[in-house]
């Protein structure tokens, strides 16, 4: 049993105690949590912490407030709410007793015994129990705690209280800035600054790869002087772009930006700009087909925009793409296109181009567009009209050949170059002839080349007067629009007139005669310097060097020599190849001609420039002078050599000047003679109506002056028309213009000339024909030149006969007297022929008459040359069979001495006879000089008792004995074909019924000599010697007959006519061999005599079916005779650079672009 009062009491304390702990622990919360908060925000405020230093510092505050909460509140509170539970009565009597001493055990004791009560059921003690209740009713336990205590605590709590309500109303942001950051600790706060940072950049947002520009702006009452940016713990100093604002990029943003800002201690809030992707192209190729016509592969060119390509080229793009949407091509002045994506990341785009634009391409995605404008120029070169060039080396001497060259170009290929050309008449302004082409051919392959083409014009037959008017015209291969051309301005090549080059053949050949002349003259000059330079060194044993020096000079001068003596060559030879082209000489004269310049091609050869290399060998070592005067000595001897051959080609080509200018008078005389039979002829048609001509003749003035003003219209429209063509040749597709005569109808038939054009053309005639005086006074002046000068005094009484009948045509004509005019023209007319006949006679008789004597000369020389190599070789045999010691020995000495001055009579005569007979070759006069030196040298060893040293020089000097009568011999049967030919040429002319003449007669004459020396009983030397005369003089008669069957034969091929006669010829020539070998073989029979009548009658009765025939004698064979004609040497020298540089533009790489193809081109053009 319980005492209801007590243990309520005890109750009321423990909640009374509780309620005060409560209290106390709701004072003491407050006070800690004043003093924490005032601490945390404090701390904040003062230290302006970081984010992770706040966090610490609010979770700390909060820990703090719910462990003082806990502590102080929530426990008092939960022991409150359960009273018994945390505090048992024993505890609370115990704690009641403290407070109240006097009952202290006691009602420990009471609350104890009542447990015990409980358990027991004790009368007395339940008295007792309830004895000490009443003691103890009357004390108050919940008075034992006094709540006053409490109140302790405010004595703490007030002044902090009062302290933050001072701190509130001096440092309100103490509260309210540091309790915002604490709450909001992960917020970055900044420390209140006397200045704000304030970014700028509206579009915080950067793009991958691209750089990105923070700019910021400082406001405030006081600017920091540096600002700085905080990024991944670095700081970077902003650039001040103003008094307020700064910069600082991000190079190639890579990521998301975080920074923020620092200046003079204070930071501002960090900020983060997220990186975004800009559409972009990551590559791109543009494949370019060429048009087919180029023959180019495809190309691909890679992350290249910008190209120059020809024009319908098809372009292929393909574009690697990264984070686009969309792509779109803008070409200028065009609409958009859009390119086909193909995938996420591929887009294509074709297109022709056929001339240069500019495009655009636009990128997008769903952020922005391409940031750099992606523009670029497509260069369209358009296929360009081909370049042509001209250079042209013209052959001025002969106009037989033009050289052209040049370059043709073009951007892409060629197809064809043609040289087009026609030949226009100066003596026939009017007449229009037609364009001709040629294809001069190149190669398709070569884009820029040179061309070279070596015209020969022979088969153009130009003649003196005649223009050839031309052009080169190119090609290209343009497969859009169609092959077009170019053409180079019209060139002309004129060929002079024939009086202009017959005065340019006169000077020329005039210088060649002064070149002779000056060339012999320092021959001579040398040749004397060189003996006396050989006796100056006789004495001398060693050489000065004055004596040096001296021979140096003369080498020099020698050499000099030398150079002048093949330059006259060069000339002469150019004089010839221009006489073959414009003169219409004979054979006789070609023939000597070149026999002449055989003749001068040989002064030099190259032993002279061996003597030469030696002499200065021999210097240089310092020899011994005795060599050195052998050496000279043998240079003496050559330079000796060379001034007779010099002395003969002078007086031959003396004679070959007179020969040429007869001829060359024949032929003014015989044209002048055929337009005095011209007018003679007019004039008797003028006679014939006279009113008639005259109505004739002023119509034809008034038609030649009409012609005259439409040629003047003509000559100006062509001009027009060339200038024309000129300015629209390169865009000329077509061939070459074929010119034509415009005019199909015939002109009307020339009217009879009047009287006074017939007394005008009189007149005209009649100084041309007083022009022969002069022809004739050279003629004159060249026969006086000569050593044996010709009587030509009849020549000239024939031309002053016919000179006066002119005269008296031209004064009647004038005098209107018609019919004797007539007359004196024709009386004029038969005195030139007779003129022409009379000069052709003298030629021929003069050539007869010295062709005989040469022959005569050449045959004594050949039979004194025959007897002086016969007595020389019984001289030898004597002398071999001879002992030194013989008293005979002076005897045959003093007969070699005689035989050396026979040999000089020979030697004498033989120069002389060489400066008429240009069949005698330069080879002569040297071996005569060598066998001279033999048998000086054969003296010489006789006088030193030396007689094999003799002998030896003895058998070299038969040895060029023999030579030279071989040599002779040859030169002795061509004089006899030749005097065979003019024979034949003279009975010709006398006669047109003798084509043969003589040789029927000759061969007779020749057989009665053979029966002669049968009956005659000659033998040995005698006999070896007639029969070698009657071979050689039968020879001559073969060749003879030989050259007038060929004649015949020449002429039956014109005529297209066939005869038995060629072939009997034949028959009769071989029969002649066979003659001349038995007489060869001294092989003289009846047999030889039988076969000998024979042939005669047979040649007899071909000369009578000859002359049946009554062939023509002016139809002559005339053997073609052709000269290549030599290029000059710069024209070969141009010719050999330009074929290398046509290598070099083969070694270049075809795969290059145009325009370095175009330089290369344009460097190679360049080059001189």
């Amino acid at each position: 049993m319980k005492d209801q009062l007590l243990f309520t009491q005890l109750r009321s304390y423990k909640k009374k105690f509780f309620l005060h702990e409560l209290t106390r622990g709701l004072l003491t919360f407050v006070g800690f949590l004043l003093v924490g908060y005032l601490v945390t925000v404090g701390l904040e405020y003062l230290g302006h912490f970081p984010t992770w230093l706040r966090a610490i510092l609010f979770f700390s505050f909060l820990g703090f407030v719910v462990y003082t909460l806990v502590r102080w509140i929530a426990i008092p509170a939960y022991h409150l709410i359960y009273l018994d539970r945390n505090l048992s009565d024993e505890k609370a009597a115990v704690m009641v007793g403290k407070a109240y001493p006097d009952i202290a055990d006691k009602l420990l004791n009471t609350v104890q015994l009542y447990r015990q009560a409980d358990q027991q059921q004790d009368a007395l003690l339940t008295a007792s129990l309830q004895q000490k209740s009443a003691f103890l009713s009357r004390f108050r336990f919940p008075d034992a705690v006094d709540m006053r205590d409490n109140l302790q605590l405010l004595k703490y709590i007030v002044p902090l209280t009062l302290l933050l309500g001072l701190l509130y109303l001096i440092i309100p942001q103490l509260f309210s800035e540091g309790t915002t950051r604490l709450v909001h600790y992960k917020q970055e706060f900044l420390p209140q600054a006397p200045f704000q940072f304030q970014l700028l950049n509206a579009d915080q947002t950067a793009f991958r790869n691209e750089d990105f520009t923070v700019r910021l702006q400082m406001t405030g009452e006081a600017l920091p002087e540096q600002v700085f940016l905080m990024s991944d713990n670095r700081r970077y100093k902003l650039e001040k772009t103003s008094a307020n604002e700064y910069e600082y990029t991000f190079r190639n943003v890579q990521r998301d930006l975080n920074f923020s800002f620092v200046a003079a201690g204070f930071s501002s809030s960090s900020y983060h700009v997220p990186m975004i992707f800009r559409p972009e192209i990551t590559s791109f190729d543009a494949e370019l087909i060429y048009p087919s016509y180029l023959k180019r592969s495809a190309e691909t060119l890679s992350n290249t925009g910008n190209f120059t390509i020809p024009a319908g080229t098809r372009v292929n793009w393909v574009f690697r793409a990264a984070h686009v949407d969309s792509l779109v091509f803008q070409f200028e002045g065009e609409s958009k296109a859009e390119a086909t994506q193909m995938s996420p990341a591929l887009f294509s785009y074709s297109r022709t181009l056929l001339e240069s634009a500019d495009y655009e391409i636009q990128l997008r995605n769903e952020y922005s567009s391409n940031r750099d404008r992606l523009a670029y120029r497509a260069e369209v070169v358009p296929d360009q009209f081909p370049s042509i060039t001209l250079e042209k080396q013209a052959d001025t001497t002969l106009f037989s050949y033009l050289g052209l060259m040049g370059q043709v170009t073009d951007d892409y290929g060629l197809t064809g170059l043609y040289l087009v050309y026609r030949v226009l008449d100066t003596q026939k302004p009017d007449q229009e002839t037609k364009y001709q082409r040629l294809n001069i051919g190149l190669r398709s392959d070569q884009a820029s080349q040179n061309y070279f083409y070596s015209w020969a014009l022979d088969a153009l037959k130009l003649q003196p007067g005649q223009a050839l008017e031309y052009y080169v015209q190119v090609f290209d291969n343009d497969g859009i629009n169609g092959p077009k051309s170019s053409k180079t301005p019209v060139q002309k090549f004129q060929v002079p007139q024939k009086e202009a080059i017959q005065e340019q053949l006169a000077n020329q050949a005039q210088a060649t005669e002064q070149d002779i002349q000056q060339i012999l003259s320092q021959t001579r000059q040398l040749n004397r310097e060189w003996k006396e330079t050989r006796e100056r060194l006789a004495s001398k044993k060693n050489l000065t060097y004055q004596d040096q020096k001296m021979m140096e000079d003369l080498m020099k001068r020698q050499q000099e020599l030398k150079e002048q003596i093949a330059q006259m060559q060069e000339q002469y030879q150019s004089l010839q190849q221009q006489k073959d082209r414009f003169s219409n000489e004979s054979p006789e004269v070609q023939e000597k001609a070149e026999q002449l310049e055989n003749l001068l091609s040989e002064l030099q050869n190259d032993e002279t420039q061996k003597m030469l290399e030696e002499l200065q060998r021999m210097l240089q070592e310092r020899m011994d002078p005795q060599e050195l005067q052998k050496m000279m000595q043998q240079m003496e001897k050559k330079d000796r050599n060379l001034e007779n051959e010099l002395d003969r080609a002078l007086e031959l080509y003396k004679r070959l000047k007179l020969d040429e200018q007869i001829e060359e008078t024949i032929a003014k005389v015989d044209e002048m003679q055929k337009e005095q039979e011209n007018l003679a002829d007019q004039e008797k048609s003028q006679k014939a109506d006279p009113k008639k001509n005259k109505d004739s003749a002023k119509e034809g003035e008034s038609k030649d002056q009409k012609g005259e003003q439409q040629t003047g219209d003509k000559d100006q429209q062509n001009k027009e028309s060339q200038q024309n063509d000129q300015r629209a040749g390169d865009q000329n597709k077509q061939d070459p213009p074929q010119q034509g005569n415009q005019n199909d109808k015939q002109s009307p038939e020339e009217s009879p000339k009047s009287q006074e054009q017939l007394s005008q053309e009189q007149e005209q005639l009649n100084k041309e024909f007083e022009q022969l005086k002069e022809d004739f006074e050279k003629m004159n002046k060249l026969n006086e030149q000569l050593e044996r000068p010709k009587d030509m005094s009849e020549a000239e009484s024939q031309r002053q006969d016919a000179s006066q009948e002119m005269q008296k045509a031209l004064q009647q004509l004038k005098q209107n007297q018609s019919q004797k005019g007539q007359q004196s023209q024709k009386n004029a007319a038969q005195k030139m022929q007779q003129l022409s006949q009379q000069l052709s006679e003298m030629k021929m008789s003069m050539a007869q008459q010295q062709a005989m004597e040469n022959m005569d000369d050449l045959r004594m020389i050949l039979e004194n040359l025959v007897n002086l190599s016969f007595d020389q070789e019984q001289l030898m045999k004597d002398f071999r069979s001879m002992r030194q010691s013989d008293p005979r020995f002076i005897e045959l000495a003093q007969q070699q001495l005689k035989l050396r001055e026979d040999a000089r009579i020979v030697e004498d005569s033989l120069q002389a006879l060489a400066k008429r007979v240009f069949q005698i070759q330069s080879f002569v006069t040297r071996e005569v000089s060598a066998m001279n030196d033999h048998m000086d040298s054969s003296i010489d060893a006789l006088r030193r008792r030396r007689p094999a040293e003799s002998m030896s020089n003895q058998q070299y000097a038969m040895t060029s004995m023999n030579n030279l009568a071989l040599m002779l011999s040859d030169a002795l049967k061509q004089m006899q074909q030749q005097m065979a030919s003019m024979m034949s040429g003279q009975q010709m002319i006398q006669s047109q019924s003798q084509p043969m003449p003589g040789l029927g007669e000759m061969q007779q004459q020749l057989n009665q000599q053979m029966q002669d020396l049968m009956r005659s009983g000659k033998d040995g030397r005698v006999l070896s010697e007639q029969l070698a005369k009657l071979a050689l003089q039968q020879e001559q008669l073969r060749r003879a007959l030989q050259k007038v069957a060929q004649q015949n034969a020449a002429q039956e091929m014109q005529q297209g006519e066939k005869g038995m006669g060629g072939q009997m010829l034949k028959e009769i020539q071989r029969e002649m061999e066979k003659t001349e070998e038995d007489l060869v073989n001294k092989r003289l029979s009846s047999e030889l005599l039988e076969r000998q009548k024979r042939m005669t009658t047979r040649l007899l009765e071909a000369e009578k079916a000859m002359k049946e025939q009554e062939l023509d004698p002016n139809r002559e064979s005339k053997t073609a005779k052709s000269r290549n004609p030599s290029n000059s040497p710069n024209f070969e020298e141009y010719l050999k650079l330009r074929r290398q540089q046509v290598e070099i533009l083969k070694s270049v790489n075809p795969t290059l672009s145009p325009f370095y193809k175009e330089e290369t081109n344009r460097y190679f053009s360049n080059i001189p």
